[in-house]
């Protein structure tokens, strides 16, 4: 499964993209990562949800879904369920098209950046969201603000994420979900696969303004 794993990501990303992945995994990479926050107490815009898409709260069957759009993080979901950290499946008809999970106490990012991130109380981490590419611009920030209300029938009051900077498509849809900066950005520097070192840096928002053009449409 593993080699079956390997083999469909060379051919997906190229052999000199990942030959440029290896690098960074195993000597040194550093990511510039923006802090975005969002308050609940905020109005939740719930735009009519695009035909045939949906969400529901992730349990077994649907984390066994995940295997076959994102493989990557199929072996973790069901430790995060086990952990009982809340997760949600985006599905378009019967199919998982995305996925959004979250953190409702301080977590250690095993799959990344291998930080601890604090997390307040009554307060949400965004672990992860991945979604197909297919899904942009078909309401998937609608979707997203319902998973918003749902958080905060659990009593949470403001959802905090990480997006590196260089991850536009993710910074467009956090803004189009009703996300600020917070003027904090995390540098997080890897070395050998096994040594991490983070620096907080502070800078006078917006940095994000060429992206408030997506802000208040349909999806992202």
């Amino acid at each position: 499964m593993k080699l079956k794993y390997a083999l469909h990501r060379l051919r997906e990303k190229g052999v000199m993209r990942c030959l440029g992945i290896m690098r960074e995994r195993l000597l040194f990479t550093r990511w510039h990562l923006l802090w975005m926050e969002r308050e609940l107490d905020m109005p939740l815009n719930l735009r009519p949800l695009y035909p045939g898409l949906q969400w529901r709260r992730a349990d077994s069957a649907g984390v066994q879904s995940l295997k076959q759009y994102f493989p990557a993080f199929a072996h973790l979901a069901p430790e995060l369920l086990h952990e009982q950290t809340p997760g949600y499946l985006l599905f378009r008809e019967e199919t998982v098209v995305g996925y959004i999970w979250f953190s409702l106490r301080d977590y250690y990012d095993r799959q990344f950046y291998h930080y601890h991130f604090t997390v307040p109380e009554k307060s949400a981490f965004v672990i992860n969201v991945e979604l197909l590419p297919s899904l942009r611009r078909r309401g998937t920030a609608s979707v997203i603000t319902r998973i918003f209300a749902d958080l905060r029938g659990r009593g949470v009051e403001r959802i905090s994420a990480v997006i590196a900077d260089t991850n536009q498509p993710s910074l467009a849809l956090a803004l189009a979900t009703g996300f600020n900066e917070r003027g904090t950005m995390l540098q997080v520097s890897r070395y050998f696969g096994a040594f991490t070192r983070a620096q907080a840096l502070s800078y006078e928002p917006p940095l994000l303004s060429h992206l408030r053009r997506y802000k208040g449409e349909s999806a992202a």
